[in-house]
């Protein structure tokens, strides 16, 4: 987590004030998807507090980004693709309220290598878009 905020500071955002006001969340990605008994957690349900939290504050974006390392580390590409399934229906579901939100997940070349090409694919279709690491950095 202090890398993210390393990062976001040297991008020169004010991290402390925003995460003071709330506009600033940042969990770790092992207790956001997974409850303290290993099981898989209903990312919706933190998605809707984030739209919430989002209307109080007058706010008119959320950008969820998750890095899907976990699901590796923990050998849990079953639940990978029901993760990605349920971040596709968090951001149907607040595309219907009218409210702006972009999900990204983010992976590492290698991880992403070890799944099957059907695991791809069902991680691809749920997703508008796909970038690499050569589209983001040319």
């Amino acid at each position: 987590m202090e890398s993210i905020l390393d990062t976001l500071e040297d991008m020169e955002i004010d991290t402390k004030i925003q995460q003071k006001d709330g506009s600033l969340v940042i969990r770790d990605s092992a207790k956001a998807c997974f409850n303290p008994i290993d099981e898989l957690v209903d990312i919706t349900i933190m998605i809707k507090m984030l739209l919430q939290r989002m209307k109080k504050l007058n706010k008119f974006g959320l950008t969820v980004i998750s890095d899907m390392g976990i699901f590796f580390h923990r050998k849990r590409i079953f639940d990978l693709i029901c993760h990605e399934s349920r971040l596709s229906l968090g951001s149907t579901l607040s595309s219907v309220n009218g409210n702006k939100i972009r999900m990204l997940c983010c992976y590492q070349i290698a991880d992403f290598a070890s799944v099957t090409e059907r695991q791809k694919q069902q991680i691809f279709n749920t997703h508008s878009k796909v970038l690499s690491y050569e589209d983001v950095y040319k």
